[in-house]
């Protein structure tokens, strides 16, 4: 059996963060070169910078969580090789509209009742944040959207229902 390193797993594949507040990103890729320098600082040891959350353990509960979704034309759109992305199994690379009804999102949770931005052919990467307060969501916030340039496009964002009310604070460049 291999062991999986812990480090290389994103935290939300296997915890629940159970954090009060959230917000999501919908982005699009403008240019690939960009992207990857955005996209490196959210792995990078940039103190200033949250970087994505991984499975390690805690010692203490952080006050957010940075997490990241790529889709398939996601990775396409950011140039991975073309045998990398022949590898991928074919639901993959369909999608999540294309494979809605198979997997039961149909009716009220079909791809149509979405919001617009997620079923968008042009949603590359979903950013995940999760905090412990609305503050620190918005502390959390900032620093990738300083970090990204005109080579990442925002489609959307979507706040959680505890913190749906806050009016936006910027608006992501693009």
């Amino acid at each position: 059996m291999v062991a999986v390193e812990l480090a290389d797993v994103q935290g939300f594949i296997l915890r629940g963060y159970t954090m009060p507040v959230s917000r999501y990103f919908g982005l699009s890729v403008r240019e690939s070169t960009g992207t990857r320098a955005f996209l490196t600082t959210l792995v990078g040891n940039d103190p200033t910078v949250p970087s994505i959350t991984t499975a390690q353990p805690w010692a203490m509960k952080p006050e957010y969580c940075v997490n990241l979704g790529i889709t398939f034309r996601g990775l396409a759109a950011l140039e991975v090789p073309q045998a990398s992305l022949a590898s991928f199994p074919v639901e993959y690379r369909e999608g999540a509209v294309a494979r809605a009804a198979t997997v039961g999102d149909v009716g009220t949770s079909a791809p149509d009742q979405w919001l617009p931005w997620l079923a968008d052919p042009g949603l590359h990467l979903l950013l995940l944040l999760s905090a412990q307060s609305s503050a620190a969501l918005d502390s959390a916030t900032k620093p990738p959207q300083q970090a990204s340039s005109p080579s990442v496009a925002a489609l959307g964002r979507h706040d959680a229902p505890s913190c749906a009310g806050h009016a936006p604070r910027f608006a992501w460049p693009g």
